[in-house]
C-alpha cells in the first residue's frame, strides 16, 4: 500500500494534479483495490509453501503463475474507471479527479505485486529447507480433507453443482426483482447527496417602493431575531440591492450571509435554518429565503423555463404554474420571474393629432422628463472636483406628481396646449426586466426541496397538474435544474457503463480466447447491481445517480478480479485431463481464501466512509456523521453491497455457470452420438 500510494502520488506530482478532497478518496477507494494482486501472490506462494516448496521459490513460482491473471485483473479494473475521465459537465470537472487518481494507483500496484512483493517476501523468509517445486498445483488443495469454513463451503459448491440451472435461473430472477422493488417502494432516485455548507444566505425580499431607510429597518429586523442563534461564527447584513443590480430580484430589499461554526461545534444546517424561518416567518409584508451556499450541489432543485412569444400568454402560463409550484407539497424557496405586482404608466401618443400642433415626440418626452427625471441641459466642472456634473432642470417637487401628467402644457405655435390632447395615459404591468432566450421571451420559476425530499418525485407531480392546463400551442416548457443534469449525467453514465463492459469484454477476450469465460465474468458485473439495489433497500437510501452510478462502474472493475483469477485457475486444472466436478471443487477451495481477503480489505477499507466515521489521530478523537465523507457515503455503500453479493457470485453462481455448460456439451454430445453411432465417444471440434 504504501508503495503504491507514494508511486502513484509521485505519478500525480508529475502531471501537475493536487492533493484535493476528490483525490484522498481516490487514493482511500484504491486501498482495497491495490492489494488484490498482493494478495493472490502472497496466497499462492504460502501454499505452495505449505506443500514443502522453498520460500524464495516458491514467490518466484507464484509470481510467475498469476502475472498475466493480475495483469489482465488490472487492466479491466482500469477499463472500468477510464471512460469516467471523459465526463462532461461541472460533475465532470469536479470527479474526474478519481477515475485518474485510481488508474495511477492500480498501475503502481502491478509493478508492486509482481515484483517488489515476491521480492520482499523471499527476503523475509530465508528458510530454504524444501523442494525445489510441487508436482501440482492441483495439487495443494483436497475438497475432501477441507475442514471449517473451507469444508462448509465445499458442501454447499456440491449442492450448488448438483442444481445448476436452478441457481442461474434464480439469480437472473433476482436480477429483475431487486431493482423493481427498489422502484416501487424504495426513496426513489436524485442527482447529488446532501451536502452539509458551511454558510447560507439569507434573501429578504419585500414588495413595495421603499425608500433605503425603510428597507434597512426591516431587515435590521431580520437580523434583531436571530443575532442571538449560538450557530454562527460570523453574521455579515447589506440592505438594499447589490452594487450594479446584477441579477438580483425587482422585490429584493437585503441580504444576509450567515458563516456556520466548524461541524462539531453546531447542529446541522437544516436545523438551523428550520429556526431561522420560524423565528422570521411573522415579520409583516417580507419574505424570506434561505439558501444554502454549496460547492459541489447546487440549493436550486427544481428549475422550469416557460417560453413564448405572446407576452400574455407567456405570463398566464407562469402565472398558472406558479400556483401549481405553491400547492406541492416539500418544496421551498419558489420563486419566479414574474414581473411583481404593481403599475406603471405608459403614454401613447397620436402623431396626426400631434402633428396638427406642430409637436413632434421629442418634445413630448422633453416636457415630460420635466416632472420625472429631470432635463438634461449641458454640464460643468466644479474647481475641486476631476467629474463633470450634469446641469438638470424640473419642476419644483409639489408639482412632480402622476397627476401633472395631465396638466402639462406644451409650447406651440397656437401657444399653450395641454398634453392631454394628443397624449393618453394608461395603467399596464410593471415589468422589472425582459429575458430572452431564442428571440422568445422567457420567465423561469425555480424551488428547492425539503430535507429528505427528492426533487424527481416532485418534478413528476409538478408534470403531471400542469398536463392538466391549457397553455396553448405557443407556450414551450423547458425544465432545467436537477431535471436536466440528472438525465445528462445519466446519459453519460450508461455511455460510460457500455464502453467500460466493451474495454473489459477486449481484455478478457485476448486473455481466455474464449466467448463464454467473457459472457460469463461480464455477466457477474450485471448482476452485482443486485447487491447495490439490495443494499439501498436494506438502508433505505435513494439512488445517487452520480454517486451509486459511479459506485456501479467501479463495483465492474473490482468485481471482474475474482473471476478472472478463478477461471483461469479453473481453465488450468481443465487441461490436466481433469473433469469439470472435480476442477470446479478444487478451484473454489484453491480461490476461497483469496476471494474473502480481497473482498474484506476493499469492504473493510469502504465501511469508515459509509459509517460517515473519522478518525484525527492528532486529536486522539473519532467523529461520527462527519460531513466531509457524507458526500462519498453513498458511493463507498454501494461499492459494499455490491461486492458481497459478487463475492457470492463468484463462489457460487460462476461455478454453477460452469457446471450448466459441462451439462450442456455432454447432453449436446449424447445427442450427437446418438443420432450418429459412428462418431461414438469423438470429442466434439471447436466448429461443433
Amino acid at each position: 500500500i504504501p508503495g503504491a500510494f507514494l508511486t502513484g502520488i509521485f505519478f500525480m506530482y508529475m502531471l501537475g494534479m493536487t492533493i484535493n478532497f476528490v483525490a484522498i478518496f481516490g487514493l482511500i477507494l484504491s486501498v482495497g483495490l491495490l492489494v488484490d494482486g498482493a494478495i493472490v501472490v502472497v496466497e499462492n506462494a504460502d501454499r505452495r509453501i505449505a506443500a514443502g516448496q522453498k520460500p524464495s521459490l516458491a514467490y518466484t513460482a507464484a509470481a510467475k503463475r498469476m502475472a498475466w491473471p493480475i495483469i489482465t485483473s488490472t487492466g479491466t479494473t482500469m477499463a472500468a474507471f477510464v471512460p469516467l475521465l471523459f465526463w462532461p459537465g461541472f460533475v465532470g470537472q469536479f470527479m474526474g479527479l478519481l477515475p485518474l487518481t485510481i488508474i495511477l494507483v492500480l498501475t503502481a500496484s502491478v509493478t508492486m505485486a509482481l515484483i517488489f512483493v515476491p521480492t520482499i517476501g523471499s527476503a523475509t523468509r530465508r528458510n530454504d529447507s524444501g523442494t525445489e517445486t510441487v508436482e501440482d498445483e492441483a495439487g495443494l488443495v483436497d475438497p475432501e480433507t477441507e475442514t471449517g469454513i473451507s469444508g462448509a463451503y465445499v458442501k454447499l459448491l456440491k449442492s450448488a453443482l448438483l442444481h445448476p440451472g436452478k441457481i442461474i435461473v434464480a439469480t437472473f430472477a433476482m436480477l429483475f426483482i431487486v431493482p423493481t422493488l427498489f422502484f416501487m417502494y424504495g426513496p426513489g432516485l436524485t442527482l447529488n447527496p446532501n451536502e452539509e455548507p458551511r454558510a447560507a444566505m439569507l434573501v429578504v425580499k419585500a414588495l413595495g417602493n421603499l425608500s433605503i431607510e425603510e428597507q434597512d429597518r426591516l431587515v435590521g429586523e431580520v437580523e434583531r431575531r436571530i443575532l442571538d442563534i449560538d450557530d454562527f461564527e460570523h453574521i455579515y447584513v447589506r440592505s438594499g440591492k447589490p452594487p450594479g443590480g446584477g441579477n438580483s430580484d425587482a422585490d429584493l430589499i437585503g441580504e444576509i450571509r450567515l458563516i456556520f461554526k466548524q461541524w462539531g461545534g453546531r447542529r446541522p444546517a437544516d436545523e438551523i435554518l428550520a429556526e431561522v424561518t420560524r423565528r422570521t416567518s411573522d415579520i409583516a409584508g417580507v419574505r424570506i429565503e434561505a439558501k444554502k451556499q454549496l460547492h459541489m450541489t447546487s440549493d436550486i432543485a427544481i428549475e422550469l423555463v416557460v417560453s413564448s412569444k405572446n407576452a400574455i400568454a407567456l405570463n398566464s402560463a407562469a402565472s398558472q404554474i406558479r400556483q401549481i409550484f405553491d400547492a406541492v407539497d416539500g418544496l421551498r424557496n419558489v420563486d419566479d420571474t414574474l414581473p411583481p405586482p404593481g403599475i406603471e404608466w405608459q403614454l401613447s401618443v397620436d402623431r396626426s393629432e400631434a402633428a396638427k400642433y406642430g409637436v413632434d415626440i421629442t418634445l413630448v418626452g422633453e416636457s415630460i422628463r420635466l416632472i420625472t427625471n429631470g432635463l438634461r441641459l449641458g454640464n460643468y466642472r466644479p474647481d475641486d472636483s476631476e467629474d463633470e456634473i450634469d446641469i438638470v432642470v424640473r419642476y419644483p417637487a409639489e408639482y412632480r406628481t402622476v397627476r401633472q401628467l395631465d396638466d402639462i402644457r406644451i409650447e406651440t405655435q397656437q401657444g399653450l396646449v395641454p398634453i392631454s390632447n394628443f397624449v393618453t395615459r394608461e395603467p399596464v404591468q410593471k415589468v422589472a426586466e425582459i429575458e430572452r432566450t431564442d428571440a422568445r421571451r422567457t420567465i423561469t420559476l425555480t424551488a428547492g426541496v425539503l430535507p429528505g425530499v427528492l426533487a424527481n418525485e416532485k418534478v413528476k407531480i409538478i408534470k403531471a397538474e400542469i398536463a392538466k392546463l391549457e397553455l396553448g400551442r405557443d407556450v414551450d416548457l423547458t425544465f432545467k435544474g436537477e431535471e436536466l443534469d440528472s438525465l445528462e449525467n445519466s446519459n453519460f453514465l450508461v455511455t460510460a457503463f457500455s464502453m467500460a463492459m466493451f474495454l473489459m469484454a477486449m481484455i478478457l477476450l485476448a486473455e481466455f480466447n474464449s466467448f463464454y469465460a467473457v459472457a460469463l465474468i461480464l455477466s457477474s458485473v450485471i448482476l452485482s447491481t443486485i447487491g447495490v439495489f439490495l443494499g439501498l433497500l436494506i438502508t433505505n437510501n435513494p439512488f445517487i445517480i452520480t454517486q451509486s452510478g459511479v459506485g456501479i462502474i467501479a463495483l465492474a472493475g473490482i468485481v471482474v478480479n475474482n473471476n478472472i483469477v478463478l477461471l483461469d485457475t479453473f481453465f488450468l486444472f481443465r487441461k490436466n485431463a481433469m473433469s469439470t466436478y472435480d476442477a470446479i471443487l478444487r478451484t473454489g477451495i484453491e480461490r476461497l481464501r483469496p476471494v474473502f481477503l480481497t473482498t474484506a480489505t476493499t469492504v473493510l477499507g469502504l465501511v469508515p466512509m459509509a459509517l460517515q466515521i473519522g478518525v484525527n489521530f492528532f486529536d486522539r478523537s473519532i467523529e461520527f456523521g462527519s460531513p466531509a465523507l457524507a458526500f462519498w457515503r453513498h458511493l463507498a455503500t454501494a461499492i459494499i453491497f455490491g461486492l458481497i453479493f459478487a463475492t457470492l457470485l463468484t463462489l457460487i453462481v460462476t461455478p454453477a455457470a460452469l457446471m450448466a455448460q459441462s451439462n450442456f456439451l455432454t447432453w449436446f454430445r449424447e445427442l450427437k452420438n446418438r443420432n450418429d453411432p459412428a462418431s461414438s465417444g469423438a470429442p466434439l471440434t471447436p466448429a461443433e
